[in-house]
């Protein structure tokens, strides 16, 4: 249970944290407006949350987080995985274990790195781009009412067909995306694929 803080240790631990994250991937922030969709329930506020300040001013609007309620805070730092704040909470979040080899680090980071690209530029093509990976028009339409934002359907698209795989290939993938007619996106791909 969150407790009030005064006003004036809420803006420190305010400005200290939008400090510290100031420099947030774009994987993160896409993470980050995964987690508060909800409560902002606008897809067109979504769309404009370019960074943690964004992200921070929205929620304070929506009267989610204020010196009353700071729970935001303690996820947001969780999530992105800094852990100096966490004395102003009180708590100690088991953290994600660091992979153990450097391979398997490579081939994450690459492997989230293809995902966000295909996340952020795929749009309206992301139903042929399903289809192609051979996904049901039920489970398509499934998506289409649970999730509101376009990357958050491509991201389950995505992760629904790395689930029926034995091993992540990335030839389906590479497939789907010329027949869903984005062979320029395709590229892109091939061009990290080769890195």
């Amino acid at each position: 249970m969150t407790t009030a803080m005064g006003i004036t240790n809420y803006d420190t631990i305010r400005s200290e944290i939008l400090h510290e994250c100031n420099q947030c991937s774009n994987q993160d922030m896409s993470i980050l407006k995964h987690m508060f969709a909800k409560q902002i329930n606008s897809i067109r506020r979504l769309d404009n949350i370019r960074n943690v300040h964004d992200l921070v001013n929205i929620l304070e609007k929506r009267n989610v987080l204020n010196s009353r309620n700071f729970k935001c805070f303690q996820e947001i730092t969780a999530a992105l995985n800094i852990n100096k704040f966490d004395h102003y909470f009180g708590r100690s979040y088991d953290r994600k274990p660091v992979e153990s080899t450097a391979s398997s680090v490579k081939h994450n980071s690459q492997k989230e790195q293809i995902y966000e690209l295909i996340c952020n530029e795929l749009g309206i093509k992301w139903k042929d781009f399903a289809r192609a990976l051979e996904i049901s028009d039920a489970k398509i339409d499934e998506m289409e009412e649970r999730y509101r934002l376009m990357s958050e359907r491509i991201r389950k698209i995505l992760m629904f067909h790395e689930n029926s795989l034995s091993s992540v290939t990335w030839l389906p993938l590479l497939e789907a995306l010329s027949k869903s007619r984005r062979n320029d996106l395709r590229i892109k791909i091939e061009t990290l694929i080769k890195q």
